[in-house]
């Protein structure tokens, strides 16, 4: 979930500027996002990290590389398309469903290969940081769904931006990217 929480939150930070005044944050954005590579090239590139692990740890740091690069793609996108089309809207939240089964299995295997810290120590802690923040993500958006689904059946209850009313309005005024893309 980390990666399509990332690039949720990015393309609401995007929003917060001026359209004229957006081209250094995103360069910024994207500078930021490539940079996210480094750590999971660094942990791929250690000879350690291939050794014999319970769980296959390894191969999730290569899924983990390839979500990033989709996730850098999503970002790359979102911060240049206003308005965003709705076929790309749907594409990002395909990824974000891909991301939250990849996240499960993902912790699931950190959490289980507790033995994999002696043999591959880079791998396991990396492994470990990205599941931290993968639980964090997800609980972020299993807080944010039910109230998605309350706006699409009792539109304008939960957020109405036209009378400025609704339970999230205040929220959602003062940190919009707590809502949707």
């Amino acid at each position: 979930m980390f990666y399509y929480f990332w690039t949720h939150i990015v393309y609401h930070l995007i929003k917060w500027f001026h359209p004229d005044n957006r081209k250094i944050i995103r360069i910024l954005v994207w500078i930021t996002t490539a940079l996210l590579l480094v750590p999971q090239f660094y942990a791929f590139a250690k000879p350690e990290s291939t050794r014999y692990c319970d769980q296959p740890l390894y191969e999730m740091l290569v899924v983990s590389i390839v979500l990033t690069f989709v996730m850098c793609g999503f970002t790359f996108l979102l911060t240049l398309m206003d308005p965003v089309p709705r076929e790309v809207k749907i594409a990002f939240h395909v990824f974000g469903g891909v991301c939250f089964v990849t996240g499960l299995v993902h912790s699931a295997m950190v959490f289980s290969a507790l033995e994999c810290n002696i043999f591959a120590e880079v791998l396991y802690d990396w492994s470990l940081a990205v599941a931290v923040l993968i639980m964090i993500c997800t609980v972020y958006f299993v807080i944010l769904i039910p109230c998605w689904i309350l706006d699409m059946i009792c539109s304008d209850w939960i957020l109405n931006r036209k009378e400025k009313t609704g339970i999230c309005y205040e929220p959602e005024k003062c940190c919009p990217c707590l809502w949707h893309v």
